[in-house]
């Protein structure tokens, strides 16, 4: 049975090497002619670990990147309105800490050991093609490829959904997010190179975290309408933009280089529980995008890549393993979605009272509750996702 992927990114790169692993023959076609992920830095949670480990990557992952010891939010004074040591928490994460790590760094340990005949670069896909015993795809360069089933793992803009399943609505959150990767910096009085603080303003949010080698990601959320994204604004007007929200912020901005500057706007669709049409099937972000408020949208395209992996190498009827696939984890996925979509809405509040009272809310709640949730979640329901798994015994636990 050949799969066919298409799309070069987190998910689509770690069911190609789930598959090959377990013998069975995958090509990943990606559009670019060259693998650069759009994106600075992630964080992955515990889950997102756990899928890791089962892939054979997961100390390579902790190695490159940098675990994440405290976790908190403040308000533009500096006052802590959350924090959480994570490290207290961990005998709940079953051993895990979670990881920032540059988005190329984990791009490259996802890509490494494929071979040529295994990624494809520079191939723009045009056309699929169905029939009861296999998939085409055609693309712009004049080639084609067929197999058993075309998995579309090519991103919230996903050009297999829009041919097999028609153009989705996308949601504009609200929030238009800058990017960035700088030479790492002090965080805070009294925080080390583990902590991950978010400083909640009106309207405005400012976080940033080391992620190894040297390296701090940062970045910067503004409450804005739609219309006005088009609007370029520079490193400078970026800055001004978030000085009065923390006071390393421009120094975060001014160390980045200018490309690696990313500036859009914050997108998801609303959860489908249709995932698979025929032979094609949707991962990641083209079918389960969210926004990154809850730091998951990487730990989502990991559990339905490893998930979708272990079905597809039973070797059994293939569309009831589809099937299973969407049963297993659309309750999950949407439920990131939806909660990530709220958080975005709390944080981009720009009322001074409504301000006031959100912060009051997160500083009288218990100093755990709210890292306690997030780690609760990572390492909670995909432990039913992974009785499908034909070879986690071996996995870290």
């Amino acid at each position: 049975m050949k799969i066919i992927i298409a799309g070069g990114g987190i998910a689509g790169l770690a069911l190609a090497k789930m598959l090959i692993e377990g013998g069975l023959e995958a090509c990943v076609f990606e559009r670019a002619s060259v693998l650069a992920p759009r994106g600075a830095g992630i964080t992955l949670s515990a889950n997102a670990l756990r899928a890791l480990d089962v892939l054979g990557l997961g100390e390579e992952v902790r190695r490159a990147g940098n675990p994440i010891t405290q976790f908190g939010i403040d308000d533009p004074q500096g006052r802590v309105l959350s924090g959480t040591d994570m490290t207290a928490l961990r005998p709940s994460m079953a051993g895990y800490l979670p990881v920032a790590i540059q988005r190329s760094v984990l791009h490259d340990i996802l890509s490494r050991g494929l071979a040529a005949t295994n990624l494809r670069l520079g191939h723009e896909l045009l056309g699929v093609e169905q029939t009861a015993d296999s998939v085409k795809v055609a693309f712009a360069q004049g080639e084609s490829a067929s197999g058993a089933l075309l998995v579309g793992a090519d991103g919230i803009r996903s050009r297999v959904r829009q041919l097999v399943f028609g153009q989705p609505e996308w949601r504009y959150s609200g929030q238009r997010c800058f990017r960035g990767i700088c030479p790492s910096v002090e965080s805070g009085a009294g925080r080390g190179p583990g902590a991950f603080f978010e400083t909640w303003g009106q309207g405005r949010r400012f976080g940033h975290v080391q992620v190894g080698q040297g390296q701090t990601y940062w970045y910067a959320t503004l409450a804005q309408p739609e219309q006005q994204l088009a609007a370029p604004l520079d490193a400078s007007q970026v800055a001004q933009l978030f000085a009065g929200v923390h006071p390393a912020a421009a120094e975060h901005i001014a160390a980045t280089p200018p490309s690696r500057l990313l500036d859009e706007g914050l997108y998801d669709v609303a959860p489908t529980p249709a995932w698979s049409r025929g032979r094609v099937c949707l991962l990641g972000d083209a079918i389960h995008p969210t926004t990154p408020n809850m730091g998951q949208g990487a730990g989502m395209a990991l559990e339905s890549a490893v998930v979708l992996g272990a079905l597809l190498l039973r070797r059994g009827d293939l569309q009831q393993a589809l099937q299973t696939f969407e049963r297993i984890r659309f309750p999950r996925t949407s439920l990131v979605t939806r909660r990530s979509w709220n958080i975005g809405r709390m944080t981009s509040w720009s009322s001074s009272a409504a301000c006031a009272l959100r912060n009051g809310l997160l500083r009288s709640a218990p100093p755990k509750s709210f890292g306690q949730q997030l780690v609760r979640f990572a390492c909670a329901d995909f432990a039913q996702s992974l009785v499908a798994l034909p070879h986690a015994d071996g996995a870290r636990r």
